[in-house]
């Protein structure tokens, strides 16, 4: 027992240290603070309300997925942040609730990555075809804007999908490791 919450400890240890939120969320930061200067920058010369209004919207979607994807992972992990006292409850069952503390915080780290992976995936190229609009020319009709913006998808959208997956990798490996631990309990 003693060996398995050494381990419980060290992995929501490494966890709250290596990865810290922060993080993620200042990624997503610099891409909405970009974008947005971006949108008004591209008001500013072009005036072109219906495109301003399709770049404003994708941002606010963006934003609002964020939010409600993360907050329901967050509420779950409040639930069981209290772990208890293991003399009141049993140690069995204080494991069992450390357990499940460090499941929510590997599923936070796991929902963020995954919704900060999907929406540079589309918003990265919406942000280069924002850009293009503002250095080269604006895009005259939706059949070439869907054309460039496949072409963005392709080549701006894969790489974070590529740079995402790597890190999930790695949060894979912590479930690994938690239910290996629950196999102990």
């Amino acid at each position: 027992m003693k060996s398995t919450l050494e381990r419980l400890d060290l992995l929501i240890e490494d966890i709250k240290n290596n990865y810290p939120s922060t993080t993620y969320t200042y990624m997503l930061l610099i891409l909405f603070v970009i974008f947005f200067g971006a949108i008004l920058v591209f008001y500013v010369k072009e005036a072109m309300v219906g495109r301003l209004l399709l770049y404003s919207l994708a941002l606010i979607c963006a934003a609002i997925y964020y939010r409600i994807a993360v907050r329901s992972s967050i509420q779950h992990m409040l639930t069981v942040s209290d772990y208890g006292d293991p003399e009141i409850i049993g140690d069995k069952q204080y494991l069992a609730n450390k357990l499940a503390y460090l499941n929510a915080g590997i599923e936070i780290k796991r929902v963020r990555i995954t919704v900060i992976k999907w929406i540079y995936f589309f918003l990265f190229p919406l942000f280069l075809l924002l850009m293009s609009e503002i250095v080269i020319e604006p895009i005259v009709g939706l059949g070439s804007f869907i054309w460039k913006y496949i072409i963005a998808l392709i080549l701006g959208g894969l790489i974070w999908l590529h740079f995402f997956n790597k890190e999930l990798e790695i949060i894979y490996g912590y479930e690994d490791d938690s239910i290996i631990l629950s196999r102990r309990i």
